[in-house]
């Protein structure tokens, strides 16, 4: 069997409720992220919780160095699974957005609402 498809179901069995409560991980807030990004881990943000619960790991930092639209680590975040998450990005774009989302949100807002399109 194609193992892209082994890792789909893999995840599609863990999203279930019976094994996430197997596991004592409640429903998972899905964080919406400002992107819509390919390859994104939002879909394994129930295996990282079950992984984190299961490990004893729940509240601990949780460091993504290549977060793109940083789905999973949102998600585990919103969800009481990791009290603090730390984003790194190897596209320089990405990484600049999220710094200027967690140091410099007024200034990031202002840029926002003056750029929308007004009709």
């Amino acid at each position: 069997m194609d193992q892209r498809i082994l890792e789909h179901e893999a995840i599609k069995q863990l999203s279930k409720k019976s094994v996430r409560k197997l596991f004592g991980v409640h429903d998972i807030p899905r964080a919406s992220s400002p992107f819509r990004y390919p390859g994104g881990k939002d879909k394994l943000a129930s295996f990282l919780a079950i992984f984190l619960m299961h490990n004893k790991l729940n509240g601990a930092r949780f460091i993504e160095p290549f977060c793109g639209g940083a789905g999973a680590s949102l998600s585990l975040l919103l969800g009481g699974y990791v009290k603090e998450i730390h984003l790194n990005d190897k596209n320089y774009a990405l990484y600049c957005f999220w710094d200027q989302l967690l140091n410099n949100t007024d200034n990031l807002l202002d840029m926002v609402y003056q750029n929308i399109p007004r009709h």
